[in-house]
């Protein structure tokens, strides 16, 4: 089992959103953070004439889940933000122990393989 602990850097992500390469969207229900979507924004190291959007990270609280498709809503409305800010790949990942698949195939994602972690 990993003991990878999460360990935020809030001040690079900050020094980064600044620089325009980090960005994070939320989602909110009346005050209450709902969820959140956020991106790397670069060139892939193989492709570098193309912006990437990696995804740093998204979550939405189990409160709000299956419950008027917000999370659809997140997703399908940071799309036309990203590709106003020159993305032209979004780079989305799965969820190991609830797995999201049916959700981003009805995105219209393309599963591109599996990503593995070992910790060393």
């Amino acid at each position: 089992k990993a003991t990878l602990r999460l360990d935020p850097d809030w001040e690079e992500m900050l020094r980064r959103e600044e620089a325009g390469i980090f960005c994070v969207w939320a989602a909110r229900v009346g005050k209450t953070l709902a969820g959140f979507i956020s991106f790397h924004l670069m060139p892939h190291l193989n492709y570098r004439s193309t912006l990437f959007a990696m995804d740093a990270g998204h979550f939405l609280s189990p409160e709000f889940r299956d419950k008027g498709r917000l999370g659809f809503r997140m997703w399908r409305t940071v799309e036309p933000a990203l590709w106003a800010r020159g993305c032209r790949i979004v780079w989305a990942h799965d969820n190991a122990r609830h797995s999201l698949m049916p959700f981003f195939l009805a995105l219209d994602y393309e599963p591109r393989g599996t990503f593995f972690l070992k910790e060393l």
